[in-house]
């Protein structure tokens, strides 16, 4: 190399290398330094940067503006030596050169390198000590070219500031220190991005099965044949092998070596498993290589087979990423394995590195591999486990464990996991940031160490094993997938490995004082951390941290000696251990890896003087330095938080004339369909009065109806008292059970077959089962019995349903078959919860209705079961094929085995329901129950399949729908105090049949199938010598007991076994009514009681009716959606509640969150049109509005019940006043009424603020306007004018009822024109105005107006088919003493000339 001469010619140098080097994968280069260069480069060739930066929309250009404006503060000398330190420091071939040029400079230009103190004195007077110190400056420029060099530069050269302050500064004025954390997690703040990207996926099982399918694929270190489990940790894994196995306990897990995490620990001690410590070989006390005894372990393996303990497995620990058994070592273990008969485990959780891949050993049974916080490649979580093909059964079953089992970590969990991430990530970025956290823990006594290493734990120490024993998310598992790909090459392991490699080279010369764990000849090391042994780790750890800047924890990982005794050299390693951050930092350069090693060196030997003094906190001091930090602090945003008042203030305004807008867009799309879409509340509105009272009105017309159905005819026998029978019903504290105990008490034709009416319940609440069947006989419905005939016809036996025989003791079994005859067992005990588990609705469905059927058997009485319409899967029926009254078909799926799978492990009962398409586990386990019990005993069972029960038509009064909201009555509560729930209603008719309906076809068929049983008469009516014992009763224990000669096919079950009770296909659809008609009206009711506003209204109405069924949505992609879009912005407000200390209003919230996912499970019902074979057909008088708005008003009463203030009546709509609940604002109001044109909501808007100032209340008779209404058309079809003629009292008169009008569009009622004398048209501007309010002007007093006739013809052309609404005085003028005038016929005269019908009001 030729002799450079200048700083400019090694300047020029270097440009031209790195100019003319082309970028390979190899000489890849951060893009900070790739700036750096740039700025330099060209403030050295070009000058101060002096022109405009680009725009943001060129992120590039900008950037490298930026760049070369930052360097207009330094001089070309500093910006060239900056360009060739940068390039010195890159860890390539081209760096290297630089370096050695950079070197060769110095040697003839020393200025620019060292800062010699001698210079600024006469040379002649430099005395021993300064050569002295010159000879050890040399040794460490011999030793640390790159940090001498580095460090030299950095102090003479002005871009000390370039970036942040000196470092030095900060040191001194604040004593804040920039530290070098301890390592980096492996993984980009991009990956971390993505990573919380995915926790925003809606987890199905679908995408769980298909993103594990992928991690399999993109695994490279096992054999095709090899399977794999991923879970949520090495733990679990280790957890989920234990189960699979059973050891017993006290059996043994030898460990070598004996070097784990506590969290391993806690796992065997669960499973009462014993460790035996295998030690480190003797000679790794002097070659520090880390390896397992294999001679040791096989004398350690046979002592303990002969002392009769049972070894369970073998586990090898791979710490630090060390591979620790040799290929020769696994096979001596595995001949040992096969000998004693255990299992080989490999624990290489540390051992992963995407480049170099784990080749797992074939002669292990299991291994582990981890992708933790802190692990290479990390996904912040899960492992797998690895088990060869030749243990495919236990595979097998740790698999079906882990499915059945280990219920799958949330979203939201790992989402927290992923911003505590990003946080960390960031602050180990900042070595500044980093060093302030630690003057932090200082001054607050915070042990530093804990501070740290919590935010990189899995899990919290110490913890349930319920915490492990989860399945990784869905979120956790696509980030695994995206790290395990060849593309995800953020952490080069071969840098990492070569960097490890040259600061173990640089500490070398200090052998004697500090050495490493090294792997054998043969064996793998990954560095997954890099060790190191002194002799006193806590002292060195706190000079390099106190002194240094460096953070050399003796702790990054949990990893410890499991055994305090038994292993002494394992123990001395890990007291002995200093992890250096040398594996996990990529930022580490050359210099930084030399200034660790002289830093390293001068606290261990202490050869060179790094001028160190011991120095105390003053902690008076520090608190002071620390306060003027944050009061300079603030004084600097002072500015900016102003900034940002005013930025908030323009957000403010923005967002209220965006929500004005929204608001105005909505009214002028959506007002005409959402008043014309429905008339049920001004038509059916007087239902509300009639129910809110709970009137027991005898519904005559109703009854009228329900006889046209022949199928809910009975004709009773002879009212003879031998001829009267016994019934047992369970369940009659539910919504079914307590209205057939209503029809069995009430109705006549029942009435008079029945002796007693068997009751049993169970004790719930702290009530027992004769509490709580008096609380019910206690209700409005049952008002009429006297206490006597309660008491007479009702027997009440405390039970419960889900044991054998009810769980009724041995003298109710006896009174029941001997005494009372039971003759009909009727079950209404069901449990129906869409959401609930497998096994919890096979107990509450299945085994309960299994547990009857045998005591129905024993009391040789016909059994009624109610089921559901919906037991045919995804089955709907058409209406030239509709759903049949047999069994579903299961195909190749057994009913038994399912069963057995619900009450068990699941797995074949998830398999069987997701193939078979059941929308949930309620349909699902009917179906199961139908097939079981006609396989127990079909002779006595009879099936009844209700579908959608709603409100009672006419018994025990109209719209009675029980205690608590069932199903659409649920629907509506839910819809209307949450309109913006989004539901999803299609056209589709409604499923849905009154409850009385139900009652009475049940009571008809279980009466009408039991009089033609063969059921014979009691030959001996006393009670045997010894009483009836449940141990002579044959128990239904297993389904397994059902012979298979006993199953009937599909095709044996007749029509006679099995009801639909649904509307049939024939029935008139003017008697049923759609979801879109029950979407549409819902709204008016819930708009004019106050409920919500129109601006919630017209949202609610246009995603529920218009947007969501127009995209035909899949249950799960609604699922999906709705998830986000409500579940969990609800469950977000719920804990912010609770935070901020709103806890009550969070309690009243909390109380719909039961019924919030309704719109969910309702979807496959609302969005389908189901066809039914049945006896029930729908009467032609039957309206099918009318019981929508049954249903409707139904909620509302709950609501009313439930609520502690008075909501507003029907008869008594408040629209204005003081007492007027006030949902939004005026204006809003004003802009989102559905009619009006712009004057007449001016208007509006001051006179409801007038009315609000003067008056009360003002009330509205909605009944007395609704009659008015549905006379308004003729039964010929043609329009009727409706004229109001209000009383003149008043100057509020004249707009009174244009302001009912537009307050109440509900009402159907027109905007009125108003007749006003011509008097008002002569006000200036007054007059203008109000015409265009609809007023049009007559004049009074002077006889015929001849232009009257022709604006009222004007007025009723206008107004189209749905005709006029016509408002006059006709008593003229105003009377002032309160007395009626006499009325002006003048006005009638005209309507009359102008043709029409009119109705007067």
């Amino acid at each position: 190399m030729t002799r450079i001469s200048s700083l400019e010619d090694l300047f020029h140098r270097v440009s031209t290398l790195v100019r003319e080097t082309p970028a390979t994968a190899e000489l890849q280069v951060s893009n900070d330094d790739k700036l750096r260069l740039y700025g330099s480069y060209k403030h050295v060739t070009c000058g101060p940067c002096k022109t405009h930066p680009p725009s943001i929309l060129q992120p590039i250009e900008r950037a490298k503006h930026l760049a070369w404006k930052s360097n207009n503060e330094q001089s070309k000398h500093d910006s060239m030596l900056i360009y060739v330190q940068v390039a010195a420091e890159q860890n390539n071939w081209v760096g290297r050169e630089c370096k050695n040029m950079l070197l060769e400079w110095s040697k003839y230009d020393a200025n620019q390198i060292k800062n010699a103190p001698c210079e600024e004195q006469n040379d002649s007077i430099c005395n021993e000590n300064d050569r002295n110190e010159k000879d050890k400056e040399d040794e460490v420029i011999k030793k640390y070219p790159a940090f001498v060099t580095s460090s030299a530069i950095k102090e003479n050269s002005a871009f000390v500031n370039f970036i942040q302050l000196d470092p030095n500064f900060m040191e001194r004025f604040f004593r804040l220190k920039s530290i070098l954390p301890r390592g980096q997690l492996d993984i980009s703040f991009g990956q971390l991005a993505n990573a919380a990207r995915h926790c925003s996926q809606y987890p199905t099982l679908q995408k769980v099965h298909a993103t594990e399918k992928e991690i399999c694929c993109h695994w490279h270190g096992n054999s095709a044949d090899d399977d794999m489990i991923v879970g949520l940790s090495v733990r679990s894994l280790f957890d989920l092998y234990l189960r699979a196995k059973c050891f017993p306990a006290g059996s043994k897990i030898i460990m070598s070596p004996p070097i784990n995490i506590p969290g391993m620990m806690s796992v065997l001690d669960y499973h009462q498993l014993e460790v035996i410590a295998i030690d480190l070989p003797e000679s790794f006390e002097s070659d520090y290589i880390l390896r397992i005894d294999i001679d040791q372990i096989g004398e350690v393996v046979k002592e303990t087979i002969s002392s009769k303990n049972k070894i369970a497995a073998f586990m090898v620990v791979n710490p630090f990423g060390i591979q620790t058994a040799t290929q020769d070592d696994m096979k001596k273990l595995r001949v040992l394995a096969d000998e004693y008969n255990f299992d080989i485990l490999d624990d290489s959780a540390e051992c992963y590195s995407q480049e170099q891949p784990l080749e797992c050993s074939q002669d292990s049974d299991l291994t582990f591999i981890s992708f933790g916080p802190i692990k290479t490649s990390t996904a912040l979580g899960g492992g797998v486990a690895i088990l060869p093909a030749k243990n495919g059964a236990l595979s097998k079953k740790m698999r079906q464990l882990h499915e059945s089992l280990y219920p799958h970590q949330t979203q939201k969990e790992y989402l927290l996991r992923v911003l505590g991430a990003f946080i960390t990530k960031f602050i180990a970025s900042t070595p500044l940031l980093y060093g302030l956290i630690y003057k932090a823990c200082q001054l607050l006594n915070i042990p530093f160490d804990t501070a740290v290493t919590f935010p990189t734990r899995s899990f919290a120490t110490p913890y349930n094993l319920s915490i492990i024993r989860r399945r990784p998310s869905l979120a956790l598992l696509s980030l695994m997938a995206n790290r395990l790909q060849k593309k995800d090459v953020h952490r080069n392991t071969h840098t990492k490995v070569t960097r490890c490699q040259e600061f173990y080279s640089l500490i070398s010369p200090v052998s004697n004082v500090v050495q490493y764990p090294r792997p054998a000849a043969s064996c793998r090391h990954a560095y997954w951390l890099a060790p190191i042994i002194v002799a006193s780790p806590q002292d060195t750890s706190d000079q390099l941290l106190n002194y240094h800047g460096f953070d050399v924890p003796r702790g990054l990982s949990q990893l410890c000696c499991i055994k305090k005794t038994g292993a002494p050299r394992t123990q001395r390693l890990m007291n002995s251990i200093l992890y250096l951050p040398v594996s996990s930092r990529t930022d580490m350069s050359r210099a930084d890896l030399e200034r660790l090693a002289l830093a390293l060196e001068s606290v261990l030997v202490s050869k060179i003087d790094t001028k160190i003094s011991e120095s105390t906190l003053d902690y008076r001091s520090e608190k002071r330095v620390i306060l003027l930090m944050l009061t300079v602090l603030l004084l600097q945003f002072v500015p900016g938080i102003l900034c940002m008042c005013l930025r908030v203030l323009e957000v403010a305004i923005l967002i209220f004339v965006l929500k004005l807008g929204i608001e105005v867009a909505l009214t002028f799309f959506l007002a005409n369909d959402y008043v014309n879409s429905s008339s049920c509340f001004a038509k059916y509105n007087p239902m509300l009065k009639n129910i809110l009272q709970k009137e027991r009105r005898v519904e005559a017309e109703n009854e009228k109806v329900l006889s046209e159905v022949s199928a809910l005819n009975f004709v009773p026998g002879d009212d003879d008292d031998e001829t009267k029978t016994s019934l047992l019903i369970t369940g009659v504290t539910g919504f079914l059970g307590s209205c057939i105990l209503h029809q069995l008490l009430y109705c006549k034709a029942f009435k008079a077959s029945v002796d007693r009416v068997v009751v049993i319940c169970r004790p719930k609440h702290g009530k027992s089962a004769k509490a709580r069947v008096d609380e019910l006989l206690d209700q409005n419905i049952f008002s009429l019995l006297t206490k006597e005939e309660k008491q007479n016809l009702i027997v009440v036996l405390e039970g419960d349903v889900s044991k054998p025989h009810a769980g009724l003791s041995t003298k109710d079994l006896n009174m029941l078959k001997y005494d009372l005859q039971i003759q009909s067992i009727i079950n209404c005990a069901a449990s129906v919860g869409f959401v609930q588990s497998l096994d919890e609705a096979a107990g509450a469905n299945i085994t309960s209705a299994l547990h009857l059927h045998n005591l129905s058997m024993l009391l040789n009485a016909k059994f009624v079961q109610i089921s559901t319409a919906f037991v045919h899967g995804a089955l709907t029926g058409t209406q030239l094929s509709p759903l049949p009254e047999t069994l579903f078909d299961f195909r190749s799926f057994d009913p038994n085995r399912i069963y057995t799978s619900m009450i068990g492990n699941q797995i074949y009962a998830s398999s069987a329901m997701t193939a078979l398409k059941f929308p949930n586990t309620y349909t699902f386990s009917k179906c199961i129950c139908e097939h079981l019990l006609f396989q127990q005993g079909r002779d006595n069972v009879i099936i009844i399949r209700p579908s959608i029960i709603g409100p009672s038509l006419c018994s025990p009064f109209e719209g009675w729908s029980g205690q608590k909201p069932s199903t659409i009555v649920a629907a509506t509560c839910l819809y209307t105090k949450m309109p913006l729930s989004i539901w999803c209603f299609g056209k589709e008719k409604a499923p849905v049949v009154p409850v009385d309906v139900v009652a009475r076809f049940v009571l008809v068929k279980a009466f009408k199938l039991s009089s033609h049983s063969s059921k014979g008469p009691i030959e001996n009516k006393t009670r045997y010598e010894k009483p009836l014992s449940t141990e002579k009763v044959e128990v239904f224990h297993s389904i397994n007991e059902i012979r298979e000669a006993d199953i009937p096919s599909v095709h044996e079950i007749l029509h006679g076994n099995i009801f639909n009770a649904a509307w049939n296909v024939e029935s008139n659809d003017t008697s049923l009514f759609s979801w879109f008609d029950f979407a549409t009206s819902v709204p008016h009711f819930g708009t004019v009681l106050g409920y919500f506003t129109r601006t919630t209204c017209y949202i609610g109405f246009l995603v529920s009716t218009k947007v969501l069924p127009s995209l035909s949505l899949s249950q799960e992609k609604f699922a999906a959606l709705y998830y986000y879009a409500l579940q969990v912005p609800f469950s977000g407000v719920l804990k912010l509640l609770n935070f901020i200390g709103k806890k009550s209003l969070a309690n009243r919230l909390s109380k719909i969150e039961t019924y919030l996912n309704l719109p969910v499970l309702f979807y496959p019902f609302i969005n389908n049109s189901f066809h039914f074979k049945s006896d029930l057909q729908a009467p032609s008088r039957m309206e099918g509005d009318r019981y929508m708005c049954s249903c409707i008003t139904a909620a509302h009463q709950f609501l009313h019940d439930r609520s502690k203030k008075a909501l507003p009546k029907a008869s008594c709509v408040v629209v204005a006043g003081k007492n007027h609940k006030k949902l939004n604002s005026d204006l809003t109001w004003m802009l989102t009424q559905p009619r009006g044109n712009f004057l007449v909501r001016i208007i509006g808007y001051f006179f409801i603020k007038i009315l609000r100032a003067s008056c009360t209340s003002v009330t509205v008779d909605v009944e007395s306007f609704s009659s008015a209404i549905n006379r308004s058309r003729s039964s010929k079809g043609e329009v009727d004018h409706i004229i109001l003629a209000p009383a003149h009292r008043s100057f509020y008169d004249f707009i009174l009822l244009s302001f009912v009008a537009f307050s109440l569009p509900e009402m159907q009622v027109k905007i009125p024109h108003i007749a006003a004398a011509d008097t008002f048209s002569r006000i200036p501007l007054i007059g203008w105005i109000i015409e265009y309010a609809n007023v049009f002007f007559l004049r009074r007093g002077q006889g015929f107006d001849p232009d009257l006739e022709k604006q009222i013809r004007k007025v009723k052309n206008n107004s189209g088919e749905t005709g006029a609404c016509i408002e006059v005085f006709i008593e003229g003028s105003r009377s002032r003493d309160r007395r009626f005038l006499r009325p002006k016929t003048g006005f009638l005269r005209c309507l009359a000339q102008t043709g029409g019908d009119h109705i007067i009001i």
